[in-house]
């Protein structure tokens, strides 16, 4: 799950990057004032300051070694909802940011109710591409905080995680997104060691200002 949206995330990354490559590689076309007048329509489409609300659906697996050995833990998919602050800067196509989300989850937890996930945090990095004047994919990378309870206290499990997404402006302020996030987390507590794996969908709806 992890390694998955790692690779998806670097190739979408990297296509960002080309097409950047690309665009400052081309000639001036012949009819340079019209090229003048379309580079305003993109530029800043995606950039500057964001805001969004977010809700979604968190799944994942794990495992836990109290001592003498590890021991698979299942989690029960539950749903998360939360909130994003970021800033997007944009180069042409280009749009690269980085994003500081939080969700608390209501019913994620492992088996029977036991270790309920209520919280998640991510400070992520992303980069993507414009696909025409009003669509975003991405790419991300960064790393997670993730708080549950266990029978000896609140834990929190950290790691690296990546995604992807697609983000579509309404207007020029509002904007729907997709995001999917795996995360590769672990922890130590009451002498117990914790490795998760927990991935997000969410839908997103924001401003821009």
């Amino acid at each position: 799950m992890f390694v998955r949206a790692v690779a998806t995330s670097a190739s979408l990354s990297l296509f960002a990057s080309t097409a950047l490559a690309g665009g400052v590689a081309e000639p001036i076309a012949e009819e340079p004032a019209a090229a003048a007048a379309a580079t305003p329509a993109l530029t800043g489409a995606f950039g500057g300051w964001y805001g969004a609300l977010e809700m979604g659906r968190a799944s994942g697996s794990g495992s836990e070694n109290p001592g003498p050995g590890w021991l698979d833990v299942e989690l029960q998919d539950g749903t998360c909802a939360g909130g994003t602050i970021g800033r997007n800067q944009q180069r042409g196509r280009l749009v690269y940011g980085a994003e500081l989300r939080h969700m608390k989850c209501t019913d994620f937890s492992g088996l029977l109710g036991q270790k309920p996930f209520d919280g998640i945090t991510d400070l992520r990095l992303r980069i993507g591409t414009t696909v025409g004047p009003r669509t975003m994919v991405y790419g991300a990378i960064g790393y997670s905080w993730v708080s549950f309870e266990a029978p000896f206290g609140k834990q929190t499990v950290t790691g690296p995680n990546a995604g992807v997404g697609v983000e579509f402006n309404a207007t020029d302020k509002v904007f729907a997104g997709l995001d999917y996030t795996a995360r590769s987390l672990s922890g130590e507590g009451g002498e117990t060691s914790f490795d998760f794996n927990v991935a997000t969908t969410t839908l997103r709806l924001g401003l821009r200002f």
